[in-house]
């Protein structure tokens, strides 16, 4: 069945590539260098600031560092000691001093346009 259905994929390009398909005009090498000249251009600089927002997004968590700068957006720390998990798993958690705090920022750098995008400017 295979072997048919080649022979006929065979016969059909055989007839197109001898019969209805024509060379193409000379085009010459100005579409090459526009492509290189504007288009590439164009792609890169798109490529660049794509980049800026992807490898600030790094890894997607959505959460942000808390820093002494913006306390506003920490207020609420876990004071140092343990804590265990609610959830049954009987996790145990301890928080020191060193303990780095995180909060939620929002990562969808779409909604509003500012370069550069960093999450602890979007809050």
């Amino acid at each position: 069945m295979a072997s048919i259905a080649l022979m006929v994929y065979y016969c059909i390009d055989k007839f197109c590539l001898l019969r209805v398909w024509r060379p193409t005009g000379f085009v010459g090498t100005s579409i090459s260098r526009f492509s290189r000249k504007y288009f590439f251009s164009t792609a890169f600089f798109g490529l660049c600031m794509m980049s800026t927002f992807w490898w600030s997004g790094y890894p997607y968590d959505k959460l942000c560092k808390c820093n002494l700068n913006y306390d506003n957006m920490c207020s609420r720390r876990f004071e140092t000691g343990t804590y265990f998990d609610n959830n049954n798993n009987n996790d145990i958690f301890s928080v020191t001093e060193t303990t780095d705090h995180y909060y939620y920022c929002n990562q969808n750098f779409f909604s509003k346009y500012q370069f550069p995008h960093l999450p602890s400017l979007f809050g």
